[in-house]
Formats: C-alpha cells, sequence, structure tokens
C-alpha cells in the first residue's frame, strides 16, 4: 500500500511580514505516512480517514496530534465530513455515525443535544438506507443515499434544510422530497446553504443567500414590512433574475425576509422608499431562499464546493463560476487565465476559494484575519495567490529530490487547505476534495452492464432490480447519451435501452420484480410537479421497460405509469408531450399499440369474466384510455405522426352496442374518446342522432298541430289531416332553370328548427317521388352550380382544381350561410355531394389548427415557396426573397394587397423573422382574410349539422361523410347487385352487362354509379352500403336502361348481344337526367 505525504498552506498571512509572498507550503510529519484515503476539516477539528478504514482526529491546534478514534474500528470508514463542530462518517456498508457538538440536532439523533456527544454514534433513523455521500455546513448535516433519496437535518434557520420545519432546527433525518425523482451526483454545504449536482450538469440551491452564495435578488422587488404587533413573517416579494457583470443569477423561487431586530419599517416614512438592499443592510435582514430552486444561468456543471458564504462550481468546458457578494477586482483580472487551464479541481475553506490544476494552485481569499472567529472575508484585503510550480515549491520545502504529484487537495476549518499525494499519480487520475472524493460511490444505476450481471438470478440481484425500479432517481439517470436533457428532448439513448431491456423480455422473475417495483413503489412516490424537467426522465424509460408489452401479466405497473403520466402538472405534460412528439413513426406506433392493447385486454377480461360491466380501481379502464386521448393529442399537435386511424381500436362497434344493450355506457362511455371508434361507428352514430333529432321535430311539430286541433276543432277526428303531412319534412320545391335562386329564395324563409326535418325536393313539373333520388340530384345540380367561379364566392386553385373562400367576393354573407346551410342538409339527410374544399374547411369546421402542410392541397407552388423561406439559412434572406410581411389575393384582374403586421409593407422578412411570416401568411389565407365568409358559412353549417356528435370525427373523416371517398371495388360491387324476376346472375343478360361494365374506364363507370345512384361516390363504409337491385324490362330491346335513384334500382331490357348492350348503355349514360317515374 502506498504512503501518504501531506503538506499544508494556510492562506492568512499572520505570521510572516512580507505581504506580497504567497504562505509557504510546509509537509506535516503526521500518521507515519500512512495511506490517506480523505482528509475533513472544521473549526475546530480535522478527521483523517485512511485507506484501511481506521479515523483519526486531532484538534486544530498548532501543537495538536491525531488520535485514534478506537469507537469505529468495528467499521470500515471510507468517509467523513465537518461542521463547525460536528463530525460525520460513513461506513463501507453505508452506515453512518456523528459526534460532536449537537446544539441544533446537527448530529441527527432525533433530540437536541446541549453537551458535545464524544463518542460516535449510529444514526439509526437511516439504518434501512446505504449512505454514499455526506456533507456539512456549520449546524446543518446532508445525506445522499444509494436510492437517490436526499436527506437533511439541524438548523434550519436560514432554510437551509430544503424544507420547512416548526422549530429553527430539526433533530431527525428527514428526506428533501421536493428533490424527489432528481438524480443528484455530488452535494455540498456552506456555512448555511446548500447545493446539489445532478448528472446533467444541473445545480439546486437553498438557503441563505445574505452574500448572494446562491444569486442575486432584483432590488425592485424591494418593498418588505413585518407586523411588530402580531411578529409574524412579512408577505415575500419575488425571487427574480437579474445579472451581475459576470452572470445570470437564480430565475425563479421565493425569498423570505426575517427582522433579526423587530423593528417595523414598511410605515416609517423615512424608509418607504428605501431599496430591498438598503432595508437589508440597515436593520440586518436576512436573505434567504426557503426550499431548492434550480440556478438556471449555471449550465454542465461537473464539480460543486460552498465556503461559509460563497459557492464555487466548475463547468464541463472548465470555466470556473464563483457566486459571491461583491466579485473582488482581484477575482475577475484572473478568472481568465484559470479558465485557459484544463484539469481543475476545485475546494472551500470557509473564507478561500481552491483552484488546483495541472502543476498550479490558486488561491483566492483574505490574506489576514481580523476576527479569528468571523466566517466573512474582508474583500478589502483579499487577493490571489497562484502557485506556478507546486511541485517545485513541495520539494522546496521537504528537500527532496523525487518529483511530487498532487492526487487531492482538501480544504476546510476557516482557512485550511491539505494537499495529498499518494506517490506518483497522473492528472487523469486525481479527484477533487472535500465533496468529491467517492465519485465511485454514486446512486444505483441502471445500464446494460447491471442487466448482464442478472445471469445467473440471486436475490442479491433481484434486490439490486428492485432498488432500481422503485427509485426515479435511479432510473433518470439510466441510459443517458451526450445530449442535454431539457424542454425540448429528455437526452436519453433510448435505442441502448432498448437492446438492454430485450434482454429481459424471457426473464419472467425479474420482470415480476419490476411490476411490483414500479406499481407499489415507484409510482407512488412520483411528484405532479417535479422540480426540473430531468425528474421526467423516468417515464421515458418506463414506455421502454419490457412490462409494458404484456397487460395479461403486468397490468398493474402499466397502469400505474399511464395513470402518473395522465397526472403531471400542465407545465411537466407539455414537455412529456414535447419529447414523445419527438419520436419515429414506428416508436410512436409502438407505444400506441401498449395502450390499445390494454384496452382490449380490460374489456375482454371483463366480458369473459362477468355480465356486468364494472370496471374496479385495480381495472379502470378510463387510465389507458386517457394515456390514449394524450398521445391522440400529441399526434394532432405534430401534424400526425402516424394516421389518425392508428387510434382506431378493433371491433369497437361490437363493444359499443353491447354497452349500450346492457345499458353500460355512464360506466364506459367510449363516445368520450371518439379516436378509438373505427369510422363506420362514428358514421352509424351521426345517422342516428341525425334519425332521432327528425323523428323529434316531426313529433314536435304532430304534438303542435293535434293541440291546435283540440283548441280550435270541438269534433276532433284522431286521423291526421292529410295537409298537415305536408308538415312534417323540409319541402323544397326547385326549377331546375333557377336551381340556385329557387333553392336560397325557398331556404330563407325556413325556420331554424325546420332544418331538422327530413328534406323532401320537388322538381317543379316533375312527377318523380322524393324516397331519396331528387334530393341526391338536387345536391348534385345545386352545388355544382354554386361552387362555380362565375358566381365569384370561391376562387378555383387550377393546379389542385381545389377552391376555397373569396376574400374578394361580392355576395353577401347571407349567401355563405346558405352555403353552409346546404352542406350541412347534406350530412343531415346522408347525402353524399362532392365538394372540392380542401381538409383545412373541415379542420375549421372542428376549431383544429391549421397548418402550412394544409395549403398543399390549394397552391403547392406557394407552399413550395414558403418552404423555401424557412429552409434558407443565411442572413442574406431578405436579398434573396425581397418579400415584405404583406399578403396578396387575385380576383378577376384585381390584385388585394393587405399587410400581416401593422407596418408590414415596409417590413422585410429576414432570417430572423421568418417563422413569424410563414405563421401570419398561413393564419392569412385560412382565417383573417375569409373571416367573414367562413364566420357566416360556419353559422349556417351549424345551425344543421351542430352539436357534440359532430366533435367526435377527425376532419378527414367528416370529409369523407360530406363527401364520401373514391376507394372502389367494382368486383365487390357485382358481389353485392341483387337480381329480380328473370334475371340471375347467370342469366346471359346479366353477363353481357357486366362484361360492358368492367370495360369501361373509371371515368364511365363513375358516371354509371352517377347515374345509377346519383353520386359518382361512395359511402364511406364502402360499396356494401350501397343495395343495387338489377330488374328485367319487357318489351322492346329499344329501350334504354333506366334508372330509380330513389332505390338504387336499374330497369335492364333484354339486350340480345353485347354490342347493344354497350351501344344502349352508354346512350343511357350520355343523356339520362332527371327523375320521372317508370
Amino acid at each position: 500500500m502506498t504512503s501518504s505525504r501531506v503538506f499544508c498552506l494556510n492562506p492568512v498571512k499572520h505570521d510572516y511580514q512580507d505581504a506580497a509572498a504567497s504562505p509557504v507550503i510546509k509537509e506535516l510529519q503526521i500518521l507515519n505516512n500512512r495511506s490517506i484515503q480523505q482528509i475533513a476539516c472544521g473549526n475546530h477539528q480535522t478527521v483523517f480517514v485512511l485507506t484501511d478504514g481506521t479515523v483519526y482526529t486531532c484538534e486544530n491546534e498548532e501543537k495538536s496530534t491525531p488520535e485514534h478514534v478506537s469507537s469505529l474500528d468495528t467499521f470500515v470508514i471510507v468517509q467523513a465530513a465537518c461542521g463547525d463542530a460536528h463530525n460525520i462518517v460513513i461506513s463501507d456498508k453505508g452506515q453512518i455515525m456523528s459526534w460532536g457538538r449537537d446544539s441544533e440536532g446537527q448530529c441527527g439523533h432525533g433530540e437536541v443535544h446541549l453537551k458535545k456527544r464524544t463518542t460516535p454514534k449510529v444514526i439509526k433513523s437511516l439504518s434501512s438506507e446505504v449512505i454514499i455521500q455526506v456533507a456539512c455546513g456549520a449546524k446543518h448535516t446532508l445525506a445522499l443515499a444509494k436510492s437517490g433519496k436526499l436527506y437533511a437535518w439541524g438548523d434550519n434557520s436560514y432554510w437551509q434544510l430544503g424544507y420547512s420545519t416548526t422549530q429553527d432546527h430539526c433533530a431527525n433525518p428527514v428526506h428533501v422530497s421536493c428533490l424527489a425523482g432528481l438524480p443528484i451526483q455530488q452535494i455540498s454545504c456552506g456555512g448555511n446553504h446548500s447545493l446539489v449536482l445532478t448528472f446533467n450538469g444541473n445545480v439546486f440551491g437553498w438557503g441563505c443567500n445574505n452574500s448572494n452564495q446562491l444569486g442575486q435578488y432584483d432590488e425592485k422587488s424591494c418593498k418588505a414590512y413585518i407586523d411588530t404587533t402580531e411578529k409574524q413573517l412579512p408577505k415575500l416579494p419575488a425571487f427574480q433574475a437579474v445579472k451581475t457583470e459576470k452572470d445570470t443569477v437564480l430565475v425563479g423561487g421565493v425569498s423570505k425576509l426575517i427582522e433579526t431586530h423587530l423593528q417595523a419599517v414598511s410605515g416609517m416614512p423615512e424608509h418607504k422608499n428605501k431599496s430591498f438592499e438598503e432595508l437589508r443592510h440597515e436593520f440586518n435582514f436576512i436573505s434567504a431562499s426557503t426550499v431548492p430552486h434550480k440556478l438556471d444561468f449555471l449550465k454542465q456543471i461537473t464539480s460543486i464546493s460552498c465556503g461559509h458564504n460563497f459557492s464555487v462550481f466548475l463547468s464541463k468546458n472548465e470555466e470556473v463560476v464563483r457566486l459571491a457578494k461583491d466579485l473582488n477586482q482581484t477575482w475577475n483580472e484572473n478568472i481568465a487565465e484559470i479558465h485557459k487551464e484544463e484539469d481543475k479541481t476545485i475546494a472551500c475553506t470557509k473564507r478561500h476559494s481552491v483552484i488546483l490544476t495541472g502543476d498550479k494552485l490558486y488561491v483566492f481569499g483574505p490574506t489576514s484575519m481580523h476576527d479569528p472567529h468571523s466566517a466573512v472575508s474582508n474583500d478589502d484585503d483579499s487577493s490571489m495567490f497562484v502557485y506556478d510550480s507546486l511541485s517545485r515549491c513541495i520539494t522546496d520545502a521537504t528537500s527532496s529530490p523525487d518529483t511530487v504529484n498532487i492526487s487531492n487537495v482538501y480544504c476546510g476549518g476557516l482557512n485550511t487547505c491539505y494537499l495529498v499525494t499518494n506517490g506518483s499519480v497522473s492528472k487523469k487520475k486525481r479527484i477533487s476534495g472535500k465533496n468529491n472524493q467517492f465519485r465511485s460511490e454514486m446512486i444505483y444505476h441502471l445500464d446494460k452492464g447491471v442487466i448482464t450481471e442478472l445471469d445467473p438470478l440471486t436475490s442479491t440481484n433481484l434486490k439490486l432490480i428492485q432498488n432500481i425500479f422503485s427509485s426515479a432517481e435511479c432510473l433518470n439517470n439510466a441510459f443517458t447519451s451526450d445530449r442535454l436533457c431539457n424542454e425540448d428532448s429528455s437526452g436519453l439513448d433510448l435505442s441502448k435501452a432498448r437492446k438492454a431491456f430485450k434482454m429481459l423480455s424471457e426473464k419472467h422473475i425479474v420482470l415480476k420484480t419490476i411490476d411490483h417495483a414500479i406499481s407499489s413503489q415507484l409510482c407512488t412516490t412520483l411528484l405532479t410537479s417535479p422540480l426540473d424537467v430531468e425528474a421526467l426522465c423516468v417515464y421515458m424509460i418506463l414506455l421502454e421497460c419490457p412490462t409494458m408489452q404484456y397487460p395479461e401479466f403486468y397490468l398493474q405497473s402499466i397502469l400505474a405509469v399511464a395513470e402518473a403520466l395522465c397526472n403531471l402538472s400542465p407545465k411537466m405534460s407539455k414537455v412529456i408531450d414535447t419529447w414523445i412528439g419527438n419520436f419515429s413513426p414506428p416508436t410512436f406506433q409502438h407505444l400506441l399499440s401498449i395502450f390499445k392493447n390494454v384496452v382490449v385486454h380490460l374489456v375482454m377480461k371483463q366480458l369473459s369474466a362477468v355480465m356486468t360491466l364494472i370496471f374496479t380501481e385495480e381495472m379502470n379502464i378510463s387510465i389507458p384510455l386517457n394515456m390514449l386521448k394524450k398521445l391522440y393529442k400529441i399526434n394532432e399537435e405534430m401534424e400526425e405522426i402516424v394516421p389518425y386511424a392508428a387510434f382506431y381500436i378493433p371491433k369497437s362497434k361490437n363493444l359499443l352496442m353491447w354497452l349500450n344493450m346492457n345499458m353500460l355506457t355512464p360506466c364506459l362511455n367510449l363516445i368520450d374518446y371518439p379516436f378509438v371508434l373505427e369510422n363506420d361507428v362514428k358514421m352509424n352514430s351521426i345517422i342516428q342522432d341525425n334519425i332521432l333529432q327528425q323523428q323529434a321535430a316531426m313529433d314536435e311539430q304532430i304534438q303542435l298541430q293535434i293541440f291546435q286541433q283540440l283548441a280550435f276543432t270541438p269534433m276532433f277526428s284522431m286521423h291526421m289531416h292529410p295537409a298537415f303531412q305536408h308538415l312534417l319534412h323540409l319541402r323544397i320545391t326547385i326549377e331546375r332553370e333557377n336551381i340556385v335562386g329557387s333553392a336560397l329564395e325557398q331556404l330563407r324563409s325556413v325556420l331554424k328548427e325546420d332544418f331538422k326535418k327530413p328534406l323532401k325536393i320537388q322538381f317543379d313539373g316533375e312527377p318523380g317521388v322524393d324516397d331519396g333520388g331528387p334530393c341526391k340530384e338536387f345536391f348534385l345540380l345545386i352545388f355544382k352550380e354554386i361552387l362555380d367561379p362565375k358566381f365569384g364566392m370561391f376562387k378555383v386553385f387550377s393546379k389542385t382544381e381545389r377552391i376555397w373562400f373569396n376574400p374578394q367576393s361580392f355576395e353577401d354573407n347571407s349567401v355563405f350561410e346558405m352555403v353552409g346551410i346546404l352542406c350541412g342538409l347534406a350530412i343531415y339527410n346522408q347525402v353524399i355531394v362532392e365538394l372540392p374544399f380542401p381538409l383545412a374547411l373541415y379542420k375549421k369546421l372542428l376549431n383544429k389548427p391549421v397548418f402550412l402542410s394544409d395549403l398543399t392541397q390549394l397552391d403547392p407552388e406557394m407552399t413550395s415557396s414558403l418552404e423555401n423561406v424557412l429552409d434558407y439559412d443565411d442572413c442574406d434572406l431578405q436579398d434573396v426573397f425581397g418579400i415584405f410581411f404583406q399578403f396578396s389575393s387575385e380576383f378577376l384582374g384585381d390584385v388585394c394587397t393587405i399587410d400581416l403586421k401593422e407596418g408590414g409593407k415596409d417590413i422585410p422578412v429576414t432570417y430572423e423573422n421568418k417563422q413569424e411570416f410563414v405563421d401570419l401568411y398561413i393564419d392569412c389565407m385560412f382565417n383573417e382574410s375569409i373571416k367573414e365568409q367562413y364566420s357566416a358559412f360556419a353559422e349556417g353549417f351549424h345551425q344543421v349539422c351542430g352539436g357534440p356528435i359532430l366533435q367526435m370525427f377527425h376532419p378527414e373523416e367528416l370529409m369523407s361523410l360530406v363527401i364520401g371517398n373514391e376507394i372502389y371495388d367494382w368486383e365487390e360491387f357485382e358481389s353485392l347487385v341483387e337480381y329480380k324476376g328473370l334475371y340471375n346472375k347467370e342469366h346471359k343478360t346479366i353477363k353481357y352487362f357486366w362484361e360492358v361494365f368492367h370495360e369501361l374506364t373509371l371515368k364511365e363507370k363513375k358516371k354509371f354509379l352517377e347515374f345509377l345512384t346519383g353520386s359518382d361516390r361512395i359511402p364511406v363504409q364502402g360499396m356494401s352500403q350501397l343495395k343495387v337491385i338489377f330488374q328485367p324490362v319487357f318489351g322492346s330491346t329499344d329501350f334504354l336502361p333506366a334508372a330509380h335513384t330513389c332505390y338504387n334500382y336499374l330497369d335492364l331490357p333484354f339486350y340480345e348481344s353485347k354490342e347493344k348492350m354497350r351501344e344502349k348503355l352508354m346512350m343511357a349514360l350520355e343523356h339520362a337526367h332527371g327523375f320521372g317515374l317508370l
């Protein structure tokens, strides 16, 4: 075992005359050059931990010698920490012992002890934890457990414990619960403040902030008052972010003031306008951060260290940041030089910052001590000592020719700095002192190596798995990558997690252990609003866990994870949504499948077990459904990572029917989760809703007429007068020569409630009875005419043949309202119509956002141009594109240009504002420029087709409901046709027909479909919804085929050849129009 040599320097120059000289480094001949593990320094005592686990202490007096602490010989001590007058040590088994002053409960034994505790004693309340790190403030203590939990006890007069206490101290270790979920890497204590460093490089601090050791308060939040009669704490200003010369300081949190002399200040006129800082100094206020807060201005920190009233931080790029009351000019002048150095180690005495780098040692702090018991440095006599060649200084001190490499630096007490060497140690092996010396002792960690070691399985391995999966802190440190965790990215390497978890997929006993740990231990401790997004990584890990794949075995943990996810606060939920929204389509689809499978499993289990569907708390189906709702929202916001139909749960129609049959919809109402319902289920729902509304409208009219007859006709007949039958429907008579005018004129006079009646169309002068056919033709003809560009209501985009509202239309808004009513009537009466609107219209009708991608359906060239603007990364964007914040539209040669924002014509589009320009352009195109026209249209549409049932639909589903679809299966169409009379599928005339039909072009087939059914599109449910019947016509074969579109009947003469069949069929398609009775 290599022996250690210890060197000491005291930066405070009270024993030499040369003020310009650096303090002399002296070698201490102690412990017979035994191997030293660690040195901890307090105000009054120093603790030496040897490599063999024995402990020595000595008083901080010049002639004091180390004494062996024999009461600790039954333990192997690996770490120590010292406060002002109390000592803490931990063993290799994670046991924690303490002794010394216990006036504020800093020894953690459950009660305050006014006399000094002379013998180390185990802190029994932490016996269930494995303690791996410990840090001491003046009179308080922090301890980090292997489980990731942080405990604090002792003095709390400055809120340095991180939680509130009824008294100014707490003698029992208490979990700092607000830090739950944060994977802590290092802890450190100042005199009356505390810091923790997470594995993501974030720093959180709390406690005393009188010297800005946690950041600087904003003086604008300056007013404070104290009620001297009640002697209560004042109402408190917010803890604001401000900037110093070097750093941006603490953001968020709470500031509290304590008036130590209980003097009223707010009511005194002479103090009314004084600043926060002035009041604090004048009346000895204490400034404190009462709960842990993230020091947002510190990024990628790798090490932390505290003095009594200052803090020092080392970043990944080797920069050193010091937070103190006033950064001395000496520090500012030298910090640039320090930043150039590499391989730094930081440590602090109560009054000095020590930086060891290479063979140099920097010591910053006071050079004299006016009050030996004061921990506050005098900035006026602060200076920076630099040892350019530390090895030469040590050699000079020992007169030894050997080269000495310093392996560790330990600082503490008022002014003590120890340099320790364990022989020749390379720079890369050096580890920093005081709080960083046991970096190998970290919280439980999950990685591929841990999983590999599970083979063979032992009780110890299973216990390790249970410990890891019951701790959010440990899981949050799993499968990390080089990327930082922030609001946009979890920073995790999930592919690494999947590969590692794949090794567990067949280890059922391990998965059962994980399932139990997650459901009964982990998820019950997860905070709904954790302190930082770093605490959310656990959810990403859990979603990859193999237990999520098997709801039949591990249902409880799946439900627990989903419920915790859905219960997150809005702010944290938004972060999770962003992370999941960044998933690739296959990964997102996999996650979606997990919760769809859970829903199916729960339903099938209930259906097979009982006749009554009552989901218990343990089997609450709303949990996975709410998780699916969350995923659906994410999918929408990300413009569909996967198709909306991917959310359909198979056979949801049968489930819905079963629920309705058993009157169980109050228990499980799938209508609240419409995205899981297949399209035909939603179609049937709106059809049934329309039928019910139509029936209700007719019943209301019948009741009204009965009432009128009872009131005015003494001899009332029980039979409805034939004249009243017309009142049960919405009847419109159409002139073929003036379809639009005659229709709009009559619709304007219709009462709103009459739109709920079934629509009946009568063409003037034609004897057709409207059982569906004339209604179909009416919509076909009126939309063809009213959407024609000659009306000027809608603008046609030639590239896509789509239409959009014309912002320069001369038509009154009431006409747009009528068009909306017509669209609503088509849906309400189950008529498929051809409306060449883009999907954006249906998005707007459902209150969904419209994006740049929606412009593609109208104007792909403009879409491409806007995308080019967004993709252009050079600063000369304005020179290249030459565009301004304006929007132009053209109608009949008249170009109308409007500003997208005030003064837009003079605002060029630049690299900095290009996203704003595109957003405003899309908003103007789809919203602002056509606001009046669309609002009138939407008002008319919702008069007929409004209500919650419509909100069940996805925009594409609503679009299909209106215009049908063009997914044709002509073989299926043939198989679905029924035959009457002499006809059957083997009849030669029928065979001639199908031979001719299958030889037609797609356009001709669609024309036949329109001839037969009134529309060239099919219902969204498919061909199976078309009930088509062919029946023979007796007589001359010179007759043309005739269609009864009301019933989808085709009258087909007995043509004797295929050629004649083709001739007559094509003639019928060319000349057919009108609905006359045959």
